[in-house]
C-alpha cells in the first residue's frame, strides 16, 4: 500500500498540468473543456483522498527521478506527503471542482482560463507537498502568476488589469524576499531541504544571520499570506476576479502561506533554542491584527464581493492565530478552520456571483430592496453570515474552539475574546448587506475605497438554479463536517504528525522512525465552546442590522478613526510597496533585537 501510495504522489501535481496541456489544444469544444477540466480535477481531488488515510500519521516521500539518501543527503527533489497536506490539496480539488462547474454553467467553455485553473490547481499541489524549501518557491510563484493572469483576462473590467498588476508587484517583492532568506538558509545550511536544514539548525545557538533569515522567510510568505500591513493589493484582487476565483483566493491562496508559515517555523526554525519564543510574538500580533482589521474592513464596504474579500482576510487572521501557537492542539484548530472557512467562502462567493448575474450589480446601493428578486440567494447569505460569525457545529466554530483550548494551554487565553469579535465582525458584516438587500434601507453615497469595486463580469447562465445548488452543497459541508468524529480524530493525528519534527527528518532521510506522539484532543463539543459560538451568531445578528438601520438615518455614521481606516486602502501600488518596507523591517528588527544572542 505504502508503495502505491509513493507513486500516487507525484500524480497529485503532474495530473492538473497534463490535463492543462490537454485542455489547451485547438478546436476543442467548450463542453469537452468543461468536462475533461472538471474531470480532471476531480479525479485529483479522489487521489488525494484516496492517499489521505494512509498517510495521515506516517508520512510517505517520493524522490523524483529516484535519487534519495546519497551519503547522508537527500539529492534531487522530494514530494512529503503528510496528512496536513494532503487534506489541504484534497480540499483544494474539490474547490477548483466546484468553481469549474460553477464556470461551466455560467457562461460559455474559455480554454485558457481552464488551464490558468489547472495550473492553480498543479502549483498549490506542488507548494504543499515540496520537500524543499526552493521547490515551495518555485511553485509559490507558478501559482501566483496563474492568478495573476486570469484575473487580468477579464478584460472587459478595467478594474481586472491593475488590481491583477498591483498585487503582482507586492507579491514579487515577497518573492524576492523570500527567495533571499532562502539564499541566507542555504548558506547556513548548506541544504535547501527542509527536513535537513531544520537537522543542522536544531541546538544552534541562535544568532544575527538567523534571526534576519528567519524574518525574510516568514515575512516573504507573510507578503503571500495577506497579514496585515501586507494586505492591501489582495482585497482589490479578490474583487476584481471571477466570482470562483475570488472564492478560491480566500480559501486557498492566502491560507497555503500559512502553511509555509506554520511548517517552515516547526520544522525549521523550530530546534532553533530562544527562536520560537522570538517568532511567535509577532506571527500572533500580525494575525490579530489582520483579523480585526480584515473584520472591521468588511463591515464598511459597500460592495458585496469586497466585503466577502476583507472577510477572508480577517479569518485567515484567526487560522493564523492558531498557526502562531506553534503547537499540534494548534495546528489541529487552524486545520480544522481553514476547512470550514474554504467551504463557506467558496460558497458565499458562488452566491455573489449568482447576485452579480440576475442583478447585474454588487453594490449595495444599487441593490437596496432587490433583495426580493432573488431570495434564495438572500437566504444563503443570510446562513453564511451565521456560519462566518462561528455558528455551531461549523468548521468555523469547531476550529475556534480547539483554538480556546490551545491558546490556554500556553497562557494566551486573552487572544480568543479578540478572535471571537472579528468573527462577529465578518458575520455582521453579510448580515448588514442582507438588511439592505431586504428591507431597501438605502446605503449613503461613499467615495472612499472605490478601487475594483465597478464593472462586474456578465454571465450568460443556462440555470440559475444549477448555480445556486453549488453554494448550498458547500455551505452544507462548511456547517456539518465537524460532526464527523472520524474527521477531527484525523486532523488530530495528521496535527500531531506534522509538528514532530523528529518525524519528518526520520521520513525524509531514511532515519529510525522516533516514538509516536500522542494526538492532540480535538473536541469542540463542550459548554464552554458552545455559548461563546451561539453569543457571536446573535452578536452578528443584531450588529448588522443595527448599523444599516443606524446608517440609512446618519450618512455620516463612520467615525473619523474608520474613515481613517478606510483612507488608508487607496489601491495605490506605491502606498501597499510602503507599508509592506515598514513591515518587513519591523519583523527583522523584532527578531534582531528578541533573539538571543549565541
Amino acid at each position: 500500500m505504502v508503495d502505491a501510495a509513493e507513486r500516487v504522489v507525484p500524480l497529485l501535481v503532474v495530473l492538473p498540468i497534463m490535463a492543462a496541456a490537454v485542455v489547451r489544444l485547438p478546436n476543442l469544444p467548450g463542453r469537452v473543456v468543461a468536462g475533461f477540466s472538471i474531470g480532471s480535477s476531480a479525479a485529483m481531488a479522489g487521489l488525494a483522498l484516496w492517499l489521505l488515510p494512509i498517510v495521515i500519521d506516517t508520512p510517505v516521500v517520493h524522490v523524483v527521478g529516484g535519487w534519495g539518501v546519497r551519503e547522508g543527503l537527500v539529492v534531487g527533489i522530494s514530494l512529503v506527503a503528510d496528512g496536513l497536506a494532503v487534506g489541504f490539496v484534497a480540499l483544494t480539488g474539490v474547490l477548483v471542482t466546484t468553481g469549474l462547474g460553477y464556470l461551466a454553467a455560467s457562461h460559455e467553455g474559455h480554454a485558457a482560463t481552464d488551464v490558468l485553473t489547472l495550473l492553480i490547481l498543479a502549483a498549490v499541489a506542488g507548494f504543499l507537498l515540496a520537500g524543499d524549501i526552493f521547490t515551495m518557491f518555485v511553485f509559490m510563484e507558478l501559482f501566483g502568476i496563474a492568478v495573476y493572469a486570469v484575473t487580468a483576462g477579464k478584460v472587459e473590467d478595467p478594474a481586472a488589469l491593475p488590481a491583477a498588476i498591483n498585487v503582482a508587484v507586492i507579491s514579487t517583492i515577497g518573492a524576492v524576499l523570500f527567495l533571499t532568506g532562502v539564499g541566507l538558509l542555504y548558506r547556513l545550511t548548506g541544504t535547501p531541504n527542509i527536513a535537513q536544514s531544520g537537522a543542522v539548525l536544531t541546538d544552534t545557538p541562535p544568532h544575527a544571520a538567523l534571526a534576519v533569515t528567519t524574518a525574510l522567510v516568514l515575512g516573504g510568505l507573510a507578503v503571500k499570506t495577506g497579514l496585515v500591513p501586507f494586505h492591501f493589493a489582495h482585497a482589490d484582487l479578490h474583487t476584481a476576479s471571477w466570482s470562483p476565483h475570488a472564492g478560491l483566493l480566500g480559501a486557498v491562496m492566502l491560507p497555503i502561506g500559512l502553511y509555509g508559515i506554520g511548517r517552515l517555523q516547526i520544522s525549521v526554525f523550530g530546534g532553533v533554542p530562544g527562536l520560537d519564543e522570538a517568532v511567535r510574538p509577532v506571527l500572533l500580533v500580525a494575525a490579530l491584527t489582520t483579523a480585526l482589521v480584515g473584520g472591521a474592513m468588511a463591515l464598511m464596504q459597500d460592495q458585496l464581493k469586497r466585503m466577502l474579500a476583507f472577510s477572508s482576510i480577517s479569518h485567515v487572521g484567526i487560522a493564523g492565530v492558531a498557526v502562531a501557537f506553534g503547537t499540534a492542539s494548534g495546528t489541529a484548530a487552524a486545520a480544522v478552520y481553514v476547512v470550514g472557512h474554504g467551504f463557506v467562502k467558496v460558497g458565499l462567493m458562488l452566491v455573489a456571483g449568482v447576485v452579480l448575474h440576475r442583478l447585474g450589480t454588487l453594490q449595495l446601493s444599487e441593490l437596496a430592496g432587490r433583495g426580493r428578486e432573488v431570495p434564495v440567494a438572500v437566504g444563503l447569505l443570510t446562513v453564511g453570515a451565521a456560519l462566518l460569525a462561528g455558528m455551531p457545529p461549523s468548521g468555523l466554530f469547531a476550529g475556534k474552539a480547539v483554538m480556546t483550548g490551545a491558546a490556554e494551554e500556553l497562557g494566551l487565553g486573552w487572544v480568543m475574546p479578540l478572535v471571537y469579535l472579528a468573527a462577529v465582525l465578518t458575520g455582521a458584516a453579510v448580515a448588514r448587506a442582507v438588511s439592505h438587500l431586504w428591507f431597501g434601507w438605502p446605503v449613503p453615497e461613499d467615495d472612499i475605497g472605490i478601487v475594483a469595486e465597478h464593472r462586474p463580469e456578465e454571465l450568460a447562465s443556462r440555470s440559475p438554479r444549477v448555480l445556486l445548488a453549488l453554494p448550498i452543497a458547500l455551505l452544507g459541508i462548511g456547517s456539518l463536517l465537524p460532526l464527523s468524529g472520524s474527521y477531527l480524530a484525523g486532523v488530530g493525528e495528521a496535527a500531531a504528525a506534522a509538528v514532530d519534527r523528529e518525524l519528518y527528518v526520520a521520513t525524509v532521510t531514511g532515519g529510525p522512525p522516533p516514538e509516536v506522539t500522542a494526538s492532540p484532543q480535538v473536541e469542540p463539543w463542550t459548554a464552554t465552546s458552545i455559548a461563546p459560538g451561539v453569543a457571536g451568531v446573535v452578536g452578528a445578528a443584531v450588529l448588522g442590522p443595527w448599523i444599516a438601520a443606524r446608517w440609512r438615518r446618519e450618512p455620516h455614521l463612520l467615525s473619523a478613526p474608520a474613515r481613517g481606516l478606510r483612507r488608508l486602502h487607496t489601491g495605490l501600488v506605491n502606498d501597499q510597496v510602503t507599508w509592506l518596507t515598514v513591515g518587513i523591517a519591523g519583523w527583522c528588527l523584532w527578531l534582531l533585537v528578541t533573539v538571543p544572542a549565541g
